[in-house]
């Protein structure tokens, strides 16, 4: 009997051993579970960062406020002028450029300058309102069009250089040769306030030089910036 009683009682502590081990195993499974659940909503809610914060209603009357810049500085078509030509449409090269790179457009690029070096526009009616888009050309004097000095103030540069060689022969009516040499500097600077007020300030200075021993520079060729 002695050896019936200690072997069901053995029986009995092995049956409650393995219950209990059976019991920490599913908790150690549970708490496994639930720690790895906690670590993935944590990964997904540091990489999509904060969520956005609601614009308050001071925040939209604010924004509201803001001087609304792609209609200004308004501007005319550009006249054309005598004996002009017809620039090119649809797809194709529209420059030696893009010739060389390969670079076939659907349509001619956008520019504030006609595609011929005559040109009827006045400098303060040129149009840059093309460079707020995100998608335009870019040009290496970008930087120094349509700046932005808070919300209610635009200031843009510009200039413009060009020369010429200029070989006159019978020159003024006489039988002696004319060879020399010109040139046009002008700059402009251009400010706006919101479309109230607008100063627009331009300089030129016009030079030649290496005219003949007979000539005097013509009073339309020279003039120097005071």
């Amino acid at each position: 009997m002695k050896i019936q009683n200690s072997a069901r009682s053995l029986a009995t502590d092995i049956t409650e051993t393995s219950g209990t081990t059976h019991q920490f195993r599913n908790q150690w499974r549970l708490r496994s579970c639930l720690s790895a659940l906690i670590l993935g909503l944590t990964a997904e809610i540091a990489i999509a960062g904060p969520a956005p914060v609601p614009a308050t209603p001071e925040q939209s009357a604010e924004t509201s406020k803001k001087f609304d810049w792609s209609k200004t500085p308004p501007t005319t078509p550009n006249p054309r002028p005598g004996a002009f030509v017809m620039p090119a449409t649809g797809p194709g090269y529209y420059s030696l450029m893009d010739l060389i790179t390969g670079n076939e457009r659907k349509g001619p690029p956008v520019a504030p300058y006609p595609p011929y070096a005559l040109s009827t526009h006045p400098a303060f009616d040129v149009d840059f309102k093309y460079l707020a888009k995100p998608d335009h050309e870019k040009d290496f004097f970008d930087p120094v069009k349509r700046i932005h000095m808070g919300d209610d103030f635009l200031l843009s540069f510009g200039g413009q250089f060009w020369y010429r060689y200029m070989r006159e022969a019978d020159s003024r009516l006489t039988n002696n040769q004319n060879n020399h040499h010109l040139t046009r500097v002008r700059f402009h600077a251009d400010l706006w306030y919101q479309d109230k007020v607008r100063i627009f300030a331009e300089f030129l200075d016009a030079r030649t030089w290496s005219q003949g021993p007979n000539f005097s520079p013509s009073p339309t060729d020279t003039n120097h910036t005071d």
